[in-house]
């Protein structure tokens, strides 16, 4: 009997967890883990997808897309609701956005620093990648870890445009050192 009860009340510790980090989504939780928060003004951006073959479907509000190419041609489609395809495909749009903000905002070269995204703790965010070692890979020594934490936006403002309609989040940035792309 005590076992169950330890374990009723453990699940429902999990759940109240699970339940405020998917719901609240406060900013500290996302310090959580390897990285550090940009701390450089937020920027946006804006994307219009003019790919032919993704299609808005109004009467259900779903986007149809492709998932498998062959000979660089669609062979199979899907779909999602529109909120959660823009969802996705706006941290991917953001992403593009961290580069060219941390490049105008240096006075050196942006070498041996790259971009992908990712998720913390149920949230989806951008990851600056410092890549290392730098001497051995010719990048700027110069360019140190906390320049690049002081220039890298806080978050990036991203809108999805699809045949008209509009989707706009903001997606944490979060810097971190990775050896030769693989996160340390």
């Amino acid at each position: 009997m005590k076992r169950r009860s330890y374990v009723a009340t453990l699940g429902a510790g999990i759940t109240s967890l699970v339940g405020f980090v998917a719901v609240g989504k406060p900013n500290w939780l996302l310090k959580l883990g390897k990285g550090k928060s940009g701390k450089g003004e937020q920027v946006s951006v804006e994307k219009t997808i003019t790919d032919d073959a993704i299609t808005y479907l109004e009467k259900s509000d779903e986007v149809r897309y492709p998932i498998v190419y062959a000979g660089g041609e669609p062979q199979e489609y899907t779909t999602n609701k529109f909120k959660h395809w823009a969802k996705r495909k706006s941290a991917f749009v953001g992403s593009t956005a961290v580069l060219s903000a941390i490049e105008e905002r240096l006075t050196i070269p942006v070498d041996g620093i790259g971009k992908s995204v990712g998720s913390r703790l149920f949230n989806t965010v951008i990851f600056a990648e410092y890549i290392t070692p730098r001497e051995a890979n010719d990048y700027p020594p110069e360019l140190t870890f906390q320049k690049v934490i002081d220039v890298t936006p806080r978050s990036v403002e991203a809108t999805v445009v699809l045949e008209g309609e509009k989707y706009t989040r903001s997606v944490p940035v979060i810097i971190r050192k990775s050896n030769d792309g693989q996160p340390d």
